[in-house]
Order: C-alpha cells, then structure tokens, then sequence
C-alpha cells in the first residue's frame, strides 16, 4: 500500500506503507493520524506530477508538450 501526498490535483509523493529503513516501525507510527487522513492510498506508487481526478479517483500521466502521455 502506498499513501499519496496531493496538492492542487498533483501528487506531490509517495509514501510506502513499509519502509526497510524502519522495518519494526508501521506507517501510523511514522507519520500523525490526520497527516495519514489527507493522503489518498493507493495500491502502486504513483510518480510525483501526476494529475489526480476526484471524479474517478484515477491518477494520469501529465500531458507533455507534445500534448501525449
């Protein structure tokens, strides 16, 4: 499980819920109850900038300047 940081609609991070610099310490004791509130879970690491959809709840790659994915 990976907790994402989202700021304005991007990912801004990745927290993974097992860290193997931590291996005994579990992601509610490394990080406060409503820090942990605010991130969206996810079952795969999500990149930082991208974009996040509340409607569907999907991340997406950022359009380049091409106008691809």
């Amino acid at each position: 499980m990976w907790y994402v940081v989202v700021l304005n609609g991007v990912a801004q991070e990745s927290i993974a819920e097992f860290n193997p610099d931590f291996p005994d310490t579990p992601i509610e004791r490394r990080y406060s109850a409503d820090f942990l509130k605010k991130t969206i879970k996810s079952k795969t690491e999500i990149s930082s900038g991208c974009l996040y959809n509340t409607h569907t709840g999907a991340f997406t790659e950022p359009l380049t300047e091409g106008g691809a994915n």
